[in-house]
């Protein structure tokens, strides 16, 4: 799942998220700056944004 959120592929990040149970995705900015940059410019179709607080942002993974 990493992979493909790295690689910006949504349609593959919410095939394996949704075989995992995966509904969330959260990230801390200092943990991985370039997934917090991907997230905060929308770039991954399918993550709505759900919260944010200083570097914490939290993303819901989209139903189809």
């Amino acid at each position: 799942m990493l992979r493909a959120l790295r690689d910006g592929d949504g349609p593959a990040f919410r095939s394996l998220a949704r075989a995992s149970g995966v509904r969330y995705v959260i990230n801390a900015r200092r943990e991985h700056p370039w997934l917090d940059d991907l997230l905060a410019e929308q770039r991954i179709p399918g993550l709505v944004p759900a919260f944010k607080s200083g570097g914490v942002r939290i993303y819901r993974v989209a139903e189809p």
